[in-house]
């Protein structure tokens, strides 16, 4: 009797064990929650995006308002993969927790339809094996995950998720332990999603001119520039790259690429962009094309000793720090995006020098020269060596005593071009001058101020008082984006979006376009073929 007591006991224990142990699921709403006419409206797909084979990653957007263009994604996505196991991979917005990489334990994906469950045996091998840690905290808020959710279910809806969930600063070595595990224990049929969305906070025009460059470092896989770009979180970009080229899925394709203006029917100044690309079996293909943002006159003053001595650094591999240079306040914009997401910023370059540099593939000859009629033979020949070196000739060229562009300086400058400047933007005179192409060659004969110190400006004249100058160039075209500034009390600043089209209009007057150039009049960008 009391073996058969003890036995009672000991199952009756086991029971209430087992019902301790049971997880208590979270359950995270997505976008439009209980809203299933919504969603049969969002899934209503007609024209599902076309992939060439089955992708093993995706880049896609977690920006609510492009739902529809995800619908067409994910639509023509199913018709080629059908993935046992989603991993979606995203930034940690709200920096939640302390972990560098974080995931979730008992997360369950409330959709209109049946749940998205996670794929528990891959969650908790990352979490073993100390690639991630849980906090199951972060994920009813993070839209980089949720906002997948429904359509993972809709399209895949056998497949379980695993998310994962990155902080802005994460050391490369967590990184790359995060891909060594997943693609130890990923199946062959799962599908990793870098949930990510691009520029910010800036005018559409600044956001294109980023994404060009997103665009080029993507396809490329240079890890090293990740953390140069405008999106918001090159640690998840890093993570899935390093996954894909891992598995040797590094053929990349760009299917779609959307602002947050083309939803809009009023005028945003602050935007989102958005790429969507798909990753297949295959060797990386070469993107060739390098970005570089140009700026005015800056002056020789004290107070702007960072930028002044800022001249050109080769071995310089961090961000720039504008914090320390007050000046540069009104035209950083928000978390200083205006200021980040090129190859290069010329604030200013060696006297007399050309330096060489490889981006993406080009060869690209940075030069400077001080005017200086003795030297004008001189400077012929150094130009016609760099051309015979690089891709690409920069020319930042300095006029000495202001004044205006006369005969003699616009015949030296097209020399300089017939011997091989590709671009030229000049810097000394004051106002700014109208650019035109020459031989196929950009001819910026001044941008204007940039900075100027303590003067007040009371009247916008006709082309402000400056052009900073976005430049995208790949070896067929220039893609030239423009951005006038106003400067009042030695502070540039963004011209109102307003008036920024007439000022595009003016400055482009003297250029020669022809009938495969392009020109967006809203959007202040010219592409001329090279």
């Amino acid at each position: 009797m009391k073996k058969i007591f003890s036995i009672l006991i000991l199952v009756v224990f086991s029971a209430v064990l087992a019902g301790c142990s049971e997880k208590e699921y979270i359950s995270i709403q997505s976008l439009y929650p209980g809203d299933a006419r919504m969603w049969e409206h969002i899934f209503d797909v007609e024209e599902p995006y076309e992939f060439e084979s089955a992708p093993f990653g995706v880049i896609l957007p977690h920006h609510s308002i492009t739902a529809f263009n995800l619908a067409q994604f994910y639509a023509g996505l199913a018709q080629v993969v059908d993935p046992s196991v989603v991993v979606v991979i995203g930034p940690n917005h709200f920096e939640n927790g302390v972990a560098n990489i974080q995931t979730c334990e008992a997360c369950l994906y409330s959709t209109t339809g049946e749940d998205l469950e996670l794929e528990e045996d891959i969650v908790d091998k990352l979490v073993d094996e100390n690639a991630a840690v849980y906090n199951d905290q972060t994920f009813p808020e993070e839209h980089a995950v949720f906002a997948h959710s429904p359509f993972i279910k809709n399209y895949f809806p056998d497949a379980k998720v695993v998310p994962v969930a990155l902080q802005w600063d994460v050391p490369i070595d967590e990184i790359k332990k995060l891909g060594n595990v997943l693609d130890k224990n990923l199946p062959d049929d799962a599908l990793v999603i870098a949930s990510i969305d691009f520029s910010h906070y800036v005018p559409d025009g600044m956001a294109l001119f980023h994404d060009k460059a997103s665009l080029a470092t993507i396809t490329n896989f240079d890890y090293k520039n990740f953390f140069d770009l405008e999106l918001d979180s090159p640690a998840s970009l890093y993570a899935f790259e390093y996954l894909m080229e891992k598995r040797g899925y590094m053929k990349s394709e760009l299917l779609a690429h959307t602002n947050l203006t083309d939803f809009l029917t009023e005028h945003e100044e602050e935007t989102t962009s958005h790429l969507y690309f798909a990753f297949y079996e295959g060797a990386m293909k070469l993107y060739e094309g390098v970005s570089i943002l140009s700026f005015g006159n800056i002056p020789e003053d004290h107070t702007l000793d960072f930028m002044k001595n800022w001249k050109w650094d080769p071995d310089y591999d961090e961000r720039l720090d504008y914090s320390t240079t007050k000046q540069l306040r009104d035209i950083r914009m928000e978390e200083d995006r205006f200021l980040v997401g090129a190859d290069y910023l010329v604030f200013d370059l060696v006297d007399n020098e050309c330096v060489l540099e490889e981006q993406n593939g080009m060869e690209v000859a940075f030069c400077k020269l001080i005017e200086d009629k003795d030297s004008e033979k001189e400077y012929l020949r150094i130009i016609k060596e760099a051309a015979g070196e690089s891709d690409l000739v920069y020319l930042l060229f300095e006029y000495q005593g202001g004044g205006e562009l006369d005969y003699d300086r616009k015949f030296f400058t097209r020399a300089l071009a017939k011997k091989g400047v590709d671009i030229f933007v000049g810097r000394g005179i004051e106002e700014v001058i109208l650019f035109e192409t020459y031989r196929g060659n950009l001819l910026f004969h001044s941008l204007g101020d940039f900075i100027v110190d303590n003067q007040l400006i009371t009247d916008l004249n006709a082309l402000s008082n400056g052009m900073v100058l976005g430049l995208h160039v790949t070896p067929d075209y220039y893609y030239i984006y423009t951005f006038p500034v106003v400067v009042t009390n030695g502070y540039p600043a963004l011209v109102d979006y307003s008036k920024r089209p007439a000022l595009f209009n003016i400055f482009k007057e003297d250029a020669i376009l022809g009938r495969r150039d392009e020109v967006d009049d809203s959007k202040g960008i010219l592409k001329i073929k090279r």
